[in-house]
């Protein structure tokens, strides 16, 4: 019969050179030399040199590496930091992109340390940031007017904006190419008729993204003649089955719906599809991202892709350069985007009419 395990116990610290050396029966800064590689040089005896060794295993000792490497000037870290300030637990995007930064910094020799706690003021996240832990900041997707930025812009850590351009140029950037994607996808509604567009955003939410998506949409159909008008401007509060209902079922719908980002276009497919409305028959609904986000419908959404890993490549490169000392070519980076072709855009309806009535 196997014997009752003992409860779990708190782990003891961990052990100190000073206790290896107590427990070898020399001096600390003997076992140092002996644990870091330097009994030759200092002429440290056999007898002595395994009683260390001997004693650190005992001990389980491990030299501490942090210290180690604020002596030295570097960690091999990057921290990742969230401007959102939140991460929910089916955040698509964030899942795959903080992989790609993952496997970028690995490939430079870099750990990356993702943060968690948003609970610190600005001053208080700032010194955690440059508190030596890390050697640099990768910053996603920081507001216009986010409080780390003015202390970032002052401070000697090395600082990439991700997703972002720093409004005042003084940090480096690496971005996709929004204006490009945007306008693809504006010519492509256009060149399939469609001169009625809506536009489903996020305002509430004050995301400085939908904000720079949508007047770039306004402005690329407008350079074609297309005008979108204000009350085709709508804003997500997380139920969208009224909203949508109400916009289908007026006497002039729209042909096709701009979302500023692919996890609501495949919402807006499921409830139209709830609806009874064909998909893209009678309304056309295209994205931005170029994620598959898990939906219960056949329909893959016409977007633009942004390159996720050519995104997280660029950013942890040019944080690394600037880590090393390196010249950059540019200061800020720009990646391409392509349209991902779906099933959800086609041409426009020849006739505007009602296309939900129920």
């Amino acid at each position: 019969m196997s014997q009752p395990q003992e409860p779990n116990r708190p782990r003891a610290r961990r052990a100190t050179l000073a206790q290896v050396a107590k427990r070898a029966g020399v001096s600390k800064t003997t076992a140092s030399f002996v644990l870091t590689g330097k009994a030759d040089q200092h002429r440290i005896s056999e007898e002595v040199l395994m009683r260390v060794r001997q004693a650190a295993i005992e001990l389980d000792y491990v030299p501490n590496r942090l210290v180690h490497s604020l002596r030295r000037g570097t960690t091999r870290i990057l921290s990742f930091y969230n401007g959102f300030r939140n991460r929910s637990a089916d955040d698509l995007y964030l899942d795959i992109f903080t992989s790609a930064i993952e496997r970028a910094a690995g490939k430079r020799g870099y750990d990356i340390l993702i943060h968690c706690d948003f609970s610190r003021t600005p001053i208080e996240e700032y010194r955690h940031l440059n508190g030596g832990v890390v050697d640099g900041v990768l910053l996603w997707a920081p507001r216009r007017h986010d409080p780390l930025l003015p202390y970032l812009r002052r401070s000697r850590l090395p600082t990439v904006l991700v997703s972002r351009f720093d409004p005042e140029g003084v940090l480096p950037g690496v971005c996709d190419d929004m204006d490009s994607g945007i306008q693809q996808l504006a010519e492509r509604l256009y060149r399939l008729g469609h001169r009625d567009v809506a536009i489903l955003a996020e305002l509430s939410g004050r995301l400085y993204e939908t904000e720079e998506r949508i007047e770039k949409m306004q402005t690329a159909l407008r350079t074609h003649g297309v005008e979108v008008l204000p009350e085709r401007i709508i804003d997500y509060h997380g139920d969208m089955t009224g909203p949508l209902r109400q916009l289908l079922c007026s006497s002039c719908p729209p042909t096709a719906l701009f979302c500023w980002r692919d996890r609501l276009a495949y919402w807006v497919v499921e409830i139209c599809e709830s609806l009874g409305v064909k998909i893209p028959e009678q309304l056309s609904v295209v994205g931005y991202d170029g994620l598959y986000w898990p939906a219960a419908t056949r329909h893959r959404v016409t977007s633009v892709k942004v390159d996720l890993n050519a995104l997280a490549d660029a950013s942890v490169a040019l944080l690394v350069d600037y880590v090393e000392g390196r010249e950059v070519d540019t200061h800020q980076k720009v990646i391409p985007v392509t349209i991902l072709e779906g099933t959800t855009l086609g041409p426009a309806p020849l006739t505007a009419k009602t296309v939900f009535r129920r």
